[in-house]
C-alpha cells in the first residue's frame, strides 16, 4: 500500500492506494504548517485504518509543501501527478484543468498520462479558489454555498475586475447599488470561468478533458466553463480535490486504468 499526499497551501489531502484502487482518503487544513498537517493525516490513518508508516510501502508527497515535510518520503512533481491521476480516472483523457486554491493549471497529456505541455495562471489569485473565497467573504456567504447561491440569479451582471482586491471593491459597489447576492455571485463565477477558459485556450484543450481541484466541486462554475470551452468536462472522481494525492500514489508508468 502506498500513501499519496498533496500538501497544498490551503489543505493537505492523502489517499491510500492498494494496488490501483483507493482504500481510504482524508484531508486536513494545512494552516501553513505541512509537518503538523502530515501528523494529523497519519493520526487519522492509524485511527481509521489501524495503519502506521511502518505498514506502508512508501509515502509519496507532492504539492506546495512537499519540501517542507520532515517525515521521510519520496517527492513527486505536481504536474506528473495530475496527468497520471487524470488518465487513471478517465483513460480517454487528453487534457486536464486543475483549479486549486492559489493556482490553476491546464495540461495536455498522452494516453499514458505523460504531460506533453502545461500552462499555469499568473501568481495573482484570479482564476483560482482564493479569488472565490475573498469575494464570498465580502458577500458574507460560505464559499461552499456559492454554486447554490448563484443558481438563484435572475439577471446578468458584468464583473470586469480580474484582481481579487479590485473585485472586492467592485462587489461592494454592486451591493450598494442594490444588486442581489445571487446575481453578484453568478457574475463572479462567470468572471472565474472566463479567466480559466482563457488559460485553457493557451494549449487548446482536447476531449476528454478532466476538471479537478477544489473549484471543480462548484457545479455552476463547471457549467459556465463547459459553455465557454464548448466541450463537456469530466469531474475527477471520487472527489476533485484528491487528484494530486491520487497521482502521487500511482506508479510513474502505466497510468491507464
Amino acid at each position: 500500500m502506498i500513501l499519496g499526499c498533496d500538501v497544498g497551501t490551503a489543505s493537505s489531502k492523502a489517499v491510500l492506494m492498494e494496488g490501483r484502487s483507493i482504500r481510504y482518503f482524508t484531508s486536513t487544513p494545512t494552516q501553513a504548517n505541512p509537518d503538523q498537517a502530515m501528523r494529523r493525516i497519519l493520526q487519522d490513518l492509524r485511527q481509521q485504518q489501524q495503519l502506521g508508516p511502518e505498514d506502508l510501502e512508501e509515502i509519496r508527497i507532492t504539492g506546495w509543501g512537499q519540501d517542507k515535510v520532515s517525515l521521510a518520503h519520496v517527492g513527486q512533481p505536481l504536474m506528473n501527478c495530475l496527468g497520471r491521476a487524470a488518465v487513471w480516472a478517465v483513460p480517454t483523457c487528453r487534457s486536464v484543468l486543475c483549479l486549486g486554491c492559489q493556482q490553476s493549471v491546464v495540461l495536455s497529456v498522452n494516453p499514458g498520462g505523460r504531460v506533453l505541455e502545461f500552462r499555469a495562471n499568473d501568481k495573482c489569485a484570479a482564476g483560482a479558489g482564493r479569488f472565490l473565497e475573498v469575494i464570498s467573504a465580502a458577500l458574507e456567504i460560505d464559499a461552499v454555498r456559492s454554486s447554490e447561491v448563484a443558481g438563484g440569479a435572475d439577471k446578468e451582471l458584468n464583473m470586469s475586475s480580474q484582481c481579487a482586491v479590485f473585485a472586492e471593491s467592485e462587489v461592494v459597489s454592486l451591493v450598494n447599488a442594490g444588486e442581489s447576492v445571487a446575481n453578484i455571485m453568478s457574475a463572479l463565477l462567470h468572471a472565474l470561468s472566463r479567466s480559466v477558459a482563457t488559460l485553457a485556450k493557451r494549449i487548446t484543450p482536447r476531449p476528454d478533458c478532466v476538471v479537478a481541484g477544489g473549484l471543480a466541486g462548484n457545479e455552476t462554475l463547471v457549467d459556465y466553463l463547459q459553455k465557454r470551452l464548448k466541450m463537456r468536462l469530466k469531474v475527477f472522481p471520487p472527489r476533485p480535490d484528491l487528484i494530486a494525492a491520487v497521482g502521487a500514489a500511482l506508479p510513474a508508468q502505466g497510468a491507464q486504468g
